[in-house]
């Protein structure tokens, strides 16, 4: 990402465009690096794209939800891995586990 442009508010979900298998190290990837398949919006849907293989957030405020085909999105006992870049003063985060 150095030298990239970004929006106010990034979320580079940067959990690699494999697919959904279980890779040999045990992981699981929930993004494919092309489309927002498996993730909704919860508002205002034209503030995520994709972009060079990343989930990218810009304008008003929403949240992306995973309702992928994984684990039914139902996920316990498990460790998250994520490459996020926030620029300063942006309002960023992820949740789990939340209702």
């Amino acid at each position: 990402m150095i030298g990239s442009e970004i929006t106010r508010r990034a979320f580079a979900g940067a959990i690699a465009a494999c697919g959904l298998s279980a890779a040999d190290d045990g992981w699981v990837e929930l993004f494919d690096g092309r489309s927002l398949a498996g993730w909704r919006p919860g508002e205002n849907r034209s503030s995520w794209k994709v972009a060079d293989g990343q989930l990218v957030a810009g304008g008003p405020r929403s949240h992306l939800f995973y309702t992928g085909p994984a684990r039914g999105a139902d996920f316990r006992n498990f460790e998250l891995a994520v490459e996020a870049l926030a620029p300063p003063a942006c309002y960023s985060g992820i949740y789990f586990h939340t209702a």
